[in-house]
């Protein structure tokens, strides 16, 4: 089963910020909730922008203000022609 872009970016955020995976809520507010800087979301936005161009063929747009994992899913946009977007999951599997 392929995992939903939703599951992906939680992963990279708990790796990046080396938390549980469990800790990592769509509502979690990354400099808030897990007191991280803004190198930290550099990396986390680069780490995000790969894995997102490598399975699911797309990007966040340059200027984005990430601060939750919601915010950071809600601006991923398909990168390329004759992609469109999937409706995002809001439940945990």
């Amino acid at each position: 089963m392929r995992e939903s872009i939703d599951e992906t970016v939680a992963k990279i955020v708990a790796e990046q910020f080396e938390l549980p995976l469990e800790k990592v809520t769509m509502n979690s507010q990354f400099m808030d909730d897990f007191k991280e800087d803004s190198l930290s979301m550099v990396e986390l936005v680069l780490a995000i922008e790969d894995v997102l161009a490598w399975r699911f063929q797309m990007t966040i747009p340059k200027r984005s203000k990430l601060s939750a994992t919601s915010s950071t899913i809600s601006r991923c946009t398909p990168s390329g022609p004759g992609h469109e977007r999937a409706p995002l999951s809001t439940a945990n599997p």
